[in-house]
């Protein structure tokens, strides 16, 4: 599959998997205690699903399925994987259904699988063509899915979010990145001190340039229907590089502080910025 060239960088708000309308399609393989596929519903990382390598029986699957009714046809052009515990140069397979069977209609695009950050963690891929079918008006049921041997052995595979839906291509200036330390810190008179350690987390600045104004008002309305809810950007979401494709997509919340910001200075010339907070699982 060529990726499709979004070029520059990309925000992906229109997520159609976390909506009320989506629900777990076909019955679930096995999953570990307190790892549920329900978790896939929820949009923070930490709930995440471990599907087992073996069903009720002991006997092997041969995939870890992930399947996804949506409610309605959708057509996505992008796809992401958080906190996937696949191995690197693994094939993934995305596929889309007009039945909740799963068996009529097939659309499927086959992706590798590539090195992660493990600050980061994201896979993301933007879906040119597909390898298999044709997606027409969209497709209603979805599936992804890799090979058990995909994974390291532990004995399960775990993913925290899968996103599938659109995106938005932005030209932006040189983001301002901030690492932030929320653990807290008590001292006593004697000068001893106490520290709970809390996950460190990133701050970026984002400055969206060169809008046209039809571009910008479409942008700030996204935004602000979206609100303070998770989303992924993407710095380089025009580059295949892998020293820059695993530090590139980050999973958080637009407006960590809940400011968004715009400047109309022409028709073509407009800004719009936001701040981006990462949300480590």
């Amino acid at each position: 599959m060529a990726e499709s060239n979004p070029t520059s960088a990309a925000v992906w708000v229109d997520d159609f998997i976390n909506t009320s309308a989506t629900s777990i399609a076909l019955t679930p393989q096995v999953t570990l205690s307190n790892y549920p596929y329900s978790n896939l519903l929820n949009p923070l990382r930490s709930k995440r699903v471990r599907t087992s390598n073996t069903d009720a029986g002991g006997s092997s699957y041969t995939y870890h399925d992930f399947s996804f009714d949506l409610g309605s046809a959708k057509s996505p052009d992008c796809f992401a994987l958080v906190d996937a515990s696949i191995s690197a140069s693994q094939t993934v397979y995305l596929q889309g259904y007009d039945d909740s069977a799963l068996t009529t209609g097939l659309v499927e695009w086959q992706v590798t699988s590539y090195a992660q950050s493990s600050l980061h963690n994201v896979l993301r891929y933007y879906l040119g063509s597909p390898d298999t079918g044709t997606l027409g008006g969209g497709k209603q049921y979805w599936r992804v899915r890799f090979a058990i041997g995909a994974t390291s052995a532990s004995g399960y595979a775990e993913v925290g979010q899968v996103m599938l839906g659109t995106h938005t291509a932005l030209t932006i200036s040189p983001p301002d990145e901030s690492v932030l330390d929320g653990s807290r810190v008590q001292e006593t008179d004697g000068g001893a001190a106490y520290v709970d350690i809390m996950p460190r987390s990133t701050e970026l600045s984002i400055e969206a340039e060169l809008l046209t104004r039809a571009d910008y008002y479409t942008l700030t309305r996204a935004l602000a229907d979206h609100g303070r809810r998770q989303a992924l950007i993407d710095i380089h979401a025009h580059s295949s590089d892998s020293t820059l494709r695993p530090y590139s997509a980050r999973y958080g919340l637009i407006s960590g502080r809940n400011i968004l910001r715009g400047r109309l200075d022409s028709v073509t010339q407009n800004s719009f910025s936001f701040d981006f907070r990462e949300t480590r699982g």
